[in-house]
């Protein structure tokens, strides 16, 4: 397998093409935990489609689960190839983890402001990864 040909738009099958073009045009219609939904899964079935590709035989389920801020971030995507874009990602992708775990447990009840500010401080983790991933490949 070349190496990173999954995160080389110029590498990509037309059918890993079509879907990372889906991925992108899902982003644009908004911001909805059911948009992330879908994101997700899109994200899911190419790299399914990507291990047929490359020969790959462990099965999906085999693979480790990303953490929430890894999907929001979508650290496994650097067509760049930037080592910055790496390093900004994971970090980023650990802040949005370490407000995720903040989150009350099942049964547990908390003030509905807590809950607003989680949300608020993921949200800016997340754009602050974008403009900083935008400035190290600028």
């Amino acid at each position: 397998m070349v190496e990173n040909r999954r995160n080389r738009l110029d590498l990509m099958t037309p059918a890993e093409l079509s879907i990372e073009n889906a991925i992108q045009e899902v982003e644009k219609v908004g911001a909805d935990v059911k948009l992330t939904d879908v994101i997700v899964k899109l994200g899911a079935a190419k790299d399914c489609l990507s291990d047929y590709i490359d020969g790959v035989e462990e099965h999906a389920s085999e693979k480790r689960e990303l953490t929430l801020g890894e999907k929001r971030v979508r650290t496994e995507f650097n067509p760049s190839g930037v080592g910055n874009v790496n390093f900004i990602k994971e970090n980023s992708a650990k802040l949005i983890n370490v407000c995720d775990e903040m989150k009350p447990k099942e049964g547990e009840v908390v003030e509905p402001e807590k809950l607003r500010l989680i949300a608020l401080a993921q949200t800016a983790y997340e754009e602050a990864a974008m403009w900083a991933v935008k400035a190290a490949t600028f």
